[in-house]
């Protein structure tokens, strides 16, 4: 009785998976699924790259349109305002505050000025201080982050008596080559 339902599971094709064959299987399975999830986590790193590398575009552009429009109203370069002095670090911009339509506003003079963080010397703070009539107002902002270095630069003054300024600013790493340092240049005309 046996015998014959072993010759019926042999004639019927119907058989077992060997050890061997087992082993082989697990280790296909097992090397497919290396593959494809290390192909996962590079795809999640190179989507993080990209977004962060475009983030970092895009604040260096608002950077760049902020800080040209500062010195595109501002009257001129000061030595010193408050705490702040000029320096290599340190731009003090002096400006007449416009209001939104265009006529001077009612403040008298507006003070702008980049500096770095004194608690974070990694980043670029953005002070803008005007006296109006209900007293002096300030507001700060952070406007670079995770630099290595900032510097500002005063170009010869042009046949049109203005002023060039060039802000050079250095990341301690770039987005895509982290080891790499990343430069740079924003430049802009005093009063244009």
């Amino acid at each position: 009785m046996m015998k014959s339902k072993l010759f019926r599971n042999i004639v019927s094709g119907r058989r077992a998976f060997s050890l061997i064959e087992v082993l082989a299987y697990i280790a296909i399975f097992g090397f497919v699924s290396s593959l494809a999830t290390s192909l996962i986590f590079d795809c999640i790193r190179a989507n993080a790259r990209v977004k962060r590398s475009t983030e970092h575009v895009i604040e260096m552009d608002s950077l760049n349109r902020v800080f040209r429009a500062d010195l595109a109203k501002a009257n001129g370069i000061v030595p010193k305002h408050e705490d702040f002095e000029l320096t290599a670090d340190t731009l003090i911009l002096r400006s007449m505050p416009t209001a939104p339509d265009g006529l001077p506003s009612q403040s008298k003079e507006e003070h702008i000025v980049y500096s770095i963080d004194r608690e974070h010397p990694s980043r670029l703070i953005r002070t803008a201080s005007s006296r109006s009539p209900e007293g002096l107002r300030t507001t700060s902002k952070v406007v670079a982050g995770d630099l290595e270095k900032v510097e500002f630069l005063y170009g010869p003054k042009e046949a049109s008596k203005k002023t060039v300024v060039e802000l050079r600013m250095t990341f301690e790493k770039g987005i895509i080559h982290k080891s790499k340092p990343v430069f740079y240049n924003l430049y802009g005309i005093v009063g244009e």
